[in-house]
């Protein structure tokens, strides 16, 4: 299933890159600190929640899924979308557990996932 396009849900207004420097933003993985690094932003991987509600961060790499769940509006003024994360989630089952699942099981889970 592909994840929501992302945003910068940030506290300062930022008209071109050159104005995101040093803002110490949450983001949620490695891939997120190194590109944000990169382009002189200062990123920490920690809870948004957390970030947020305790002043440690001036904004948040996330969907606006995420932001409308958070009540971003409440802690940060400007979004940016940046379409930055081009991820899935999947989900594995072992094959000797699937092989246990009944046949109407299966077709259950399949069935599901397809949708």
């Amino acid at each position: 299933m592909p994840w929501p396009t992302q945003y910068l849900h940030l506290k300062v207004k930022a008209a071109e890159v050159e104005g995101l420097k040093n803002i110490k933003i949450r983001v949620p993985d490695k891939n997120a600190v190194d590109m944000l690094n990169a382009i002189g932003m200062a990123a920490v991987m920690i809870p948004w929640g957390e970030a947020l509600a305790s002043g440690a961060v001036a904004g948040v790499s996330t969907s606006a899924v995420s932001g409308v769940d958070g009540k971003f509006w409440e802690f940060l003024k400007y979004i940016y979308p940046t379409n930055h994360v081009w991820s899935s989630q999947m989900l594995t089952v072992n094959l000797d557990s699937w092989k246990a699942l009944s046949p109407d099981q299966q077709q259950l889970v399949a069935g599901i996932a397809t949708k």
